[in-house]
């Protein structure tokens, strides 16, 4: 009774080390004295006072653990959302990326919430139920990776597919781009590989989809579907958030296409053009190696709706 009465606000609020302290002040007193602010020498450490009763003690609550305690309930209500309170800390104290917000000025909350986080798979295990949201199957429960299936797909008719890949040895470092057109066929219309000099990753990546779109459009295929499998270069050109230094290079690119859409696929439905970027990088900064058929390095293509499987 002595150490719940304060229960309701350490259930929300991680109580500074100072008010613990003199909390248990107050406890300690009130239980040799029965006076909350009289002192008088113990025979009888307060430690062992709040141990459990097989060691001696009477089983009081230390706050502090009571606080840690209740601060490890309101985490674990953070990271498993099941009301709106949980959704709307998440969406306030969780970024983009997925990272915890390491701010915790005007919060009164999130200070305790934070601090309790990591603590909590430590003290976390797993209850036997009914199955009912266990997935046996898709989890990976041992040290082999999950295998995942993919595909390659024909583009619609009339409409030229262009597979993207940009590549950089280091990031940044010397790097080359690549990319090839096939037809609703599933024929090789081109390819090319190019070599670009000191970029990084993301940046060849752009460079290649501009590259593609510039090609397209010199041989008039004004429909284009352009797959990379890059999903953050992907994005800024669906939402129009490519680096400064190429948005005219691409609307230049891009002013005479009538439609161009964007996919993103994994790397294994994707080796043609990582394989023409990885020449592009071993070519000097502005050569380029074009084809307007398959060319005869390139032993083998995408089959489409073959399945091609990736280790996750």
């Amino acid at each position: 009774m002595l150490s719940s009465i304060s229960i309701y606000s350490m259930g929300i609020y991680k109580w500074p080390a100072s008010l613990i302290k003199e909390g248990e002040r107050i406890i300690r007193n009130f239980f040799w004295l029965g006076e909350p602010d009289s002192r008088k020498a113990c025979v009888v450490a307060w430690d062992k006072v709040c141990k459990p009763y097989k060691e001696g003690g009477i089983n009081l609550q230390r706050l502090k653990a009571i606080n840690q305690s209740l601060m490890m309930k309101l985490s674990w209500n953070f990271l498993n959302p099941t009301d709106g309170w949980s959704e709307f800390m998440r969406a306030k104290f969780i970024s983009k990326s997925g990272n915890f917000s390491r701010i915790t000025k005007g919060s009164s909350i999130w200070v305790g919430v934070r601090g309790a986080i990591e603590d909590v798979p430590a003290h976390s295990g797993w209850v036997i139920g009914d199955g009912a949201i266990i997935d046996l199957w898709g989890g990976c429960s041992c040290k082999y990776p999950l295998v995942k299936s993919c595909f390659w797909e024909l583009p619609r008719i009339g409409e030229i597919k262009i597979n993207t890949d940009g590549a950089a040895k280091g990031n940044p470092s010397k790097g080359g781009i690549g990319y090839i057109f096939r037809d609703c066929n599933g024929i090789v219309m081109g390819t090319l590989s190019k070599g670009l000099g000191l970029i990084t990753n993301f940046m060849a990546e752009c460079e290649a989809i501009i590259h593609g779109v510039e090609y397209a459009t010199s041989f008039g295929w004004l429909i284009a579907w352009i797959e990379s499998d890059s999903t953050t270069t992907v994005e800024a050109f669906k939402t129009n958030n490519i680096p400064w230094i190429l948005v005219a290079a691409w609307e230049n690119a891009s002013r005479n296409m009538r439609h161009i859409r964007f996919s993103v696929n994994w790397r294994e439905p994707n080796f043609s053009a990582d394989t023409l970027s990885k020449k592009g990088a071993l070519l000097h900064e502005g050569m380029s190696v074009s084809e307007m058929e398959r060319p005869a390095f390139l032993k083998k293509i995408e089959v489409p709706m073959q399945e091609y499987f990736r280790f996750c």
